[in-house]
């Protein structure tokens, strides 16, 4: 959800920007992109990089079918509205998953409990036992 309205906001915020210094008609306030594909971008960022193996595959050829077939980014150099969507949800995604998925180190916390190994019926210590 971060990625949509993140990416909607600094596309529109670009338009408004460019329309209030004469860059833009004024006309062009009135187009909005309120498509979910901000939130597919978001979510394909974080299967990228934290999901299954199978989830990034299939992560890596949804990205790769918008990029090449859909034109994802086609227009970001011009600051197209969602060009520049596509990609701010493609960074949400990956600095929101990163935080989630980011653990602090906990207070206090020595080492592991050290665990009791047995013998082996090969006279071995085996510490999986």
């Amino acid at each position: 959800g971060a990625g949509h309205v993140i990416g909607t906001l600094v596309s529109e915020g670009i338009v408004g920007y460019r329309v209030a210094h004469h860059s833009l008609p004024a006309s062009d306030r009135f187009l909005t992109d309120v498509g979910p594909s901000y939130v597919v971008m978001s979510a394909i960022a974080v299967a990228v990089l934290y999901g299954t193996w199978l989830a990034r595959v299939a992560a890596v050829v949804d990205l790769a079918l918008l990029v090449f077939v859909g034109s994802a980014f086609s227009g970001l150099t011009s600051l197209n509205v969602p060009a520049v969507g596509h990609a701010v949800a493609l960074a949400v995604g990956v600095l929101a998953g990163s935080l989630l998925a980011w653990r602090p180190p906990r207070q206090g916390a020595g080492p592991p409990p050290a665990t009791r190994s047995t013998p082996s019926r090969h006279g071995r210590a085996d510490p999986d036992t």
